[in-house]
């Protein structure tokens, strides 16, 4: 029933706009791990659609120091820049990441790129995240936004939304929640995004993802998983040696079927 009230809530807001007219959000997302950095992510939303696109370059934050941006094109795949004595080093050069959400297949596709296994689309089920709404409220670019706490798949995450503009998609895979997401958390504030731009365009969403091999997200997480196992296994005896772990976004540290 929440599933069909939200579909309802976006065909009315989309009503308001012309044949081919699409939202186009602009996110910035910041990751606080080993090395702090910003991306930029943007988002193309139709009635029934929603593109995500996360740039590959990156903004490293070095405390009080200045930032370093990653280019988009990097001559040489391995990275090595010296900058007030703190080492960036990139053996892997990624490419921009991609996710496709659609309510009319209730699908969702999103590229996987590992340095070990190559380059994958997963295939899963959009999940609507039990939102709980929270009875406090703050103002975000003049817009008034409600806090609301969910769980997806091991992380707690907090969001701030407002119903001004009920549109079900939200960054990354934070689906359900009853209007547009202005911020969102998770709890240790370790991943951030901050929305940053939104306006109508008139274009077709163009969801033509790379052509990588394509898996359900179960069995690609059970391929990685048995294939580091024998990457492991046959380099045992060599010294230094690298342990390789199979695929497991910081993001997604406990599956639904691992319950």
């Amino acid at each position: 029933m929440r599933f069909f009230l939200i579909a309802i809530f976006s065909f009315s807001f989309f009503d308001c706009l012309s044949q081919n007219e699409v939202v186009l959000l602009s996110y910035k997302v910041y990751y606080d791990y080993q090395k702090p950095l910003s991306r930029d992510v943007f988002m193309t939303i139709s009635d029934m659609k929603a593109l995500y696109i996360e740039k590959s370059n990156s903004t490293i934050f070095l405390g009080k120091e200045k930032e370093f941006v990653i280019p988009d094109i990097i001559e040489d795949e391995r990275l090595l820049t010296d900058i007030s004595n703190f080492v960036i080093k990139a053996e892997h050069k990624y490419e921009d990441k991609f996710l496709v959400q659609n309510l009319a297949t209730n699908k969702l596709f999103e590229t996987v790129q590992d340095p070990y296994f190559g380059n994958f689309i997963s295939e899963e089920n959009l999940t609507v995240i039990d939102w709980n709404l929270e009875n406090e409220f703050k103002t975000i670019n003049n817009v008034k936004c409600q806090k609301a706490i969910g769980i997806f798949r091991g992380l707690q995450w907090e969001i701030w939304f407002s119903t001004k503009y009920p549109i079900p998609f939200g960054p990354w895979k934070l689906f359900g929640a009853p209007g547009l997401i202005f911020e969102a958390s998770t709890v240790d504030k370790k991943v951030s995004y901050l929305l940053e731009e939104i306006k109508s365009g008139n274009l077709i969403i163009d969801d033509n993802l790379p052509n990588y091999k394509k898996m359900k997200l179960q069995d690609l997480i059970k391929f990685m998983d048995a294939s580091s196992d024998v990457i492991n296994d046959s380099s045992r005896n060599y010294e230094n040696r690298t342990k390789v772990v199979g695929y497991r976004n910081a993001l997604e540290p406990k599956y639904e079927w691992e319950e």
